[in-house]
């Protein structure tokens, strides 16, 4: 799609903003760390002026670390059922620790190294960074907005500010 779109002269003028919700949130951060460490990129990467993240996972999910918690123990039963010789009881939980952590559930466990190596790579220089309702991704000085609503009232809400982030420089 990047290919796409930059080989078509009416939008090279364009400025990008990228905004994704929840995993498309982590998904576009990613694509902008690698995009900053692909030279040949440079020229798209200076057209992009903000990422937008509502409810992404940015330091994690607790519901992967349950997941990785669960995985550990059924593999465990299943190298105890297999030790038992009991191969269909191993096959079958073996079968059910795949849906418990694929891969993609793996990388959202706070502190993987998918997290950190997106986190180490940023901020990208002149990207200014927003979240909306949920942890801002782990650069000092980065600001966070939110919207809360309450359960009671969808006309009920409270509105709790910070500033945002611009990737100019890393704020001491």
């Amino acid at each position: 799609m990047l290919n796409s779109v930059r080989g078509l002269p009416a939008l090279s003028g364009f400025r990008v903003a990228f905004v994704g919700h929840s995993r498309g949130g982590l998904v576009a951060r990613s694509f902008l760390t690698g995009t900053a460490a692909n030279p040949s990129l440079a020229g798209f990467l200076s057209r992009v002026t903000a990422l937008i993240t509502l409810h992404s996972p940015n330091a994690g999910s607790g519901v992967a670390s349950v997941a990785a918690t669960v995985a550990g123990l059924l593999g465990r039963l299943a190298t105890a059922y297999t030790g038992a010789g009991l191969s269909s009881a191993a096959a079958f939980v073996t079968m059910l620790n795949g849906f418990v952590l694929n891969p993609v559930r793996g990388e959202l466990v706070p502190g993987s190294a998918a997290l950190a190596a997106i986190a180490a790579a940023e901020p990208i220089a002149g990207v200014t960074y927003h979240t909306f309702g949920a942890p801002a991704p782990t650069l000092p000085g980065y600001g966070q907005m939110c919207i809360r609503l309450t359960a009671q009232s969808h006309d009920s809400f409270h509105l709790c500010r910070s500033r945002s982030f611009t990737g100019a420089a890393r704020p001491e």
